[in-house]
């Protein structure tokens, strides 16, 4: 182990933002170089910070000890941020640390020319990881397929060459019928020359979480750049009867060409608290292990209630002011008098009784038996409500109290429509852009600057913003807002990211396009979490549902993701591990 971490090396992550402590001290980068009498800067290579523990270690004096070392950087850190200046100083100056440093540079050299001690090992431990390297490589293509592909891997028992051992297993043994790879790690195993053979569940379970962590960092990598998005959340329940949450993440990609807007599936959260409050902490715990801001949200999408005309979804708009655009109330607006027309039927109460039959109910209102009782002296008389019949009773208790609730509804949508639309609205298309003077184009900026203001915390600077309009309303091609079919927002966005000289409308319009419209990303994964956790494998757990389902929903990212790193760190334990065991 100790030769394959001075094989690698240390690794240092790129981290931005290190976590603060009580005294809003943490690491920075700047202890990575030490600085010379002259002013030159030297990297100490030798020093790594541990993201999981949060505190830093000599990597030398950890891995090699040669020497022993009273420093703590030597065996449980340090955290100390005040004093860490004058802690490394002396540490890079004692003589245990140069000790250890040369027995580590030696070690590397050796490593490298083959000239350890152990050589006639090292060449066998190099022999039996290229054997390990393309078993793996084999493995990983096969855990790859079923993932995208939704297929089940276990079968009832794991043992090759027997019947019933699940689709992984048999795809390895179709392999192994015209690859010499497989054929010989099949016959080490069967004539047991090799103890750990590494195709049980445990092992998939281990690449299926490798293989979703490393598409997980190229999604959040590409969130991180977006900086901000919108959060979509719905809830179904499992084949377990637990209640899991999806989170898909909306962001604009605005680092590929052409511009992409994007909704990533990241993971299942099983929640038990479904209140507005409960989904929240689920929320906020879930984006903070992500290493997301959750100041960085800027729209939320709700699947809490849908509603159907003919064949098209009046969808919902969220609470938040960024929440939707035109398309999210066009089902409406376009639809609006059949919605109407199809209400005064209902009020003139139909004589057809289609839906009843359909549920095999008796179309009649049934006449309830009269309860009569002494009434009070003071008590004032209804008898128009008490003579009502069981009919007008339904009209005024159930169907006005629907149609009211409906009414309302509709009434919040388009408030929080002509809302987004007051704030946004300039920025929709290019004509509408074009077509505001510089007062106009000044109130606007003002107001959005407003909207995107929250504490001491703004996204634009509205003075600068306005100035970026004016002139990009000069360098907009006539074919922009001329056409039969203006620029849209993403068209404009394109065209101010290519000219590289607006930040400010950039912000803008990255704002505009992360808001969701829909939920349907949402939907969809739940479609794959029926697949994979079915009726047959409910006891799944929910790491190994999560990596199957990321590997599955965002399966193009899996295509690309280089596995060599993993291939090679896993031959390499893997090969010393038989050796030493």
């Amino acid at each position: 182990m100790r030769d394959l971490l001075v094989e690698k090396g240390p690794i240092r992550e790129n981290i931005v933002v290190f976590p603060k402590d009580k005294c809003s001290r943490g690491f920075s980068t700047y202890y990575y170089d030490q600085k010379l009498r002259n002013g030159e800067f030297v990297d100490r290579k030798w020093l790594v910070y541990s993201k999981e523990l949060n505190k830093v270690f000599c990597f030398c004096c950890k891995v090699i000890k040669t020497a022993r070392s009273k420093s703590n950087l030597a065996s449980v850190g340090v955290d100390d941020w005040v004093h860490l200046g004058e802690k490394l100083k002396q540490h890079e100056d004692s003589l245990e640390h140069l000790t250890n440093l040369k027995a580590w540079v030696e070690l590397q050299v050796r490593l490298k020319t083959n000239q350890t001690i152990d050589k006639e090992l090292q060449e066998q431990i190099k022999k039996d990881t290229e054997h390990w390297r393309h078993v793996m490589i084999r493995i990983i293509a096969v855990v790859k397929r079923l993932a995208m592909n939704n297929l089940a891997f276990r079968g009832k028992n794991e043992k090759i060459f027997e019947d019933s051992n699940g689709n992984f297993l048999g795809f390895l043994e179709s392999i192994a019928e015209f690859d010499q790879t497989m054929q010989h790690h099949f016959r080490l195993i069967q004539d047991k020359d090799i103890h750990y053979h590494y195709l049980s569940h445990k092992i998939q379970n281990d690449l299926i979480l490798m293989l979703a962590s490393s598409v997980k960092s190229v999604i959040l990598k590409k969130i991180k750049e977006a900086k901000y998005f919108s959060v979509i959340l719905d809830c179904t329940t499992d084949a377990s009867r637990m209640e899991q949450m999806t989170l898909v993440i909306r962001c604009v990609d605005v680092v590929s060409y052409p511009v992409k807007i994007e909704e990533y599936f990241l993971e299942f959260l099983n929640v038990e608290n479904t209140s507005g409050l409960g989904l929240f902490g689920e929320l906020e715990i879930a984006l903070k292990s992500l290493d997301l801001n959750i100041n960085d949200v800027r729209g939320q999408g709700w699947n809490l209630l849908l509603e159907y005309v003919d064949d098209l979804t009046l969808k919902s708009l969220c609470v938040t002011r960024w929440e939707s655009r035109v398309e999210s109330v066009k089902a409406i607006r376009t639809q609006a008098p059949k919605i109407r027309d199809a209400l005064i039927k209902l009020a003139e109460v139909s004589d057809d009784p289609k839906l009843a039959n359909e549920m095999d109910v008796e179309p009649v209102f049934l006449i309830k038996r009269r309860i009569k009782r002494n009434k009070q002296f003071d008590e004032n008389p209804d008898t128009e409500r008490e003579q009502q019949s069981a009919l007008e009773n339904y009209r005024t208790d159930y169907f006005l109290v629907l149609v009211d609730m409906a009414l309302s509804q509709l009434k919040i949508k388009f408030e929080q429509m002509e809302l987004f639309e007051s704030v946004f609205g300039f920025l929709f298309d290019a004509a509408r852009l074009i077509s505001l003077d510089d007062e106009g184009l000044k109130t606007c900026c003002l107001k959005l600057e407003k909207s995107l203001t929250h504490g001491d915390a703004c996204d634009i600077d509205a003075k600068r913003l306005l100035s970026e309009l004016q002139i990009l309303q000069e360098m907009l091609p006539s074919v922009a807002y001329e056409c039969e079919i203006p620029w849209n927002s993403l068209k404009v966005l394109e065209f101010v990211k290519k000219m590289d000289m607006f930040p400010n409308i950039l912000v803008a319009y990255r704002i505009l396009l992360t808001i969701p419209i829909t939920v349907a990303s949402a939907e969809r994964s739940f479609s794959k979490l029926k697949l994979i956790k079915s009726y047959l494998w409910t006891s799944m757990t929910q790491d190994r549902l999560n990596g199957l389902a990321i590997l599955s929903i965002e399966k193009n990212i899996l295509k690309s993701i280089d596995v060599e790193h993993i291939i090679d760190d896993f031959a390499s334990k893997n090969a010393r591990k038989g050796h030493f065991r």
